[in-house]
């Protein structure tokens, strides 16, 4: 072979290299679009619930004192004893929030223990300016463990519609004036559950 038939070869093989690699250079050119929607984010809300009592409890025999016949903060049959406590609302969340109140009783005592339970307004543990709205339970405290002993059961409803939101509850309990109640004790823990 001479050297321009070499040559020939050469060019041809060469252009035929480079005519490929300009096909696949072509084919890879398509047309695109896309659209765009940034920065999508999720927050949620929260439930949540305060109260006045400053982490005591409603009712100790240890705070009675002098409110009660005696003065040693023993109570003896006929005895009444008034608490109030005010529940703020604190959660985000506004709309189809439920605020139950359940308890649990334990003590030889808590069928002896006639409780009546009313929701209102107007601050202070003392009650002086307690306004009541409604009834919520009246009844030994015994039978208020057992009506509403959870959140499902619990009394109420009442539906904060905002942040900040309060209601007030007043307890009034009464010793019955039965030899049972002698020298006996009973403990109950109450709670507020929000659900939303």
């Amino acid at each position: 072979m001479t050297r321009t038939a070499r040559l020939a070869a050469l060019g041809a093989l060469l252009g035929a290299v480079l005519c490929t690699g300009m096909v696949l250079r072509t084919s890879e050119a398509v047309f695109t679009a896309d659209t765009r929607v940034p920065d999508n984010a999720w927050e949620t809300g929260s439930v949540s619930l305060d109260d006045d009592s400053t982490g005591s409890a409603l009712f100790a025999t240890t705070s009675y004192g002098g409110g009660v016949p005696g003065g040693d903060g023993l109570l003896t049959g006929g005895d009444t004893l008034t608490r109030c406590l005010t529940v703020t609302y604190t959660g985000t969340i506004t709309s189809g929030v439920a605020v139950r109140l359940y308890a649990t009783a334990t003590g030889a005592l808590a069928p002896y223990l006639d409780v009546v339970v009313e929701e209102g307004t107007g601050a202070g543990r003392s009650c002086a300016a307690f306004v009541p709205s409604r009834t919520l339970y009246s009844g030994t405290l015994t039978g208020l463990a057992t009506v509403a002993h959870d959140g499902a059961s619990g009394l109420g409803p009442w539906e904060p519609a905002t942040t900040g939101a309060t209601r007030v509850y007043r307890f009034t309990v009464t010793v019955q004036p039965v030899s049972a109640a002698q020298g006996a004790q009973a403990t109950a823990d109450l709670v507020w559950e929000a659900t939303g």
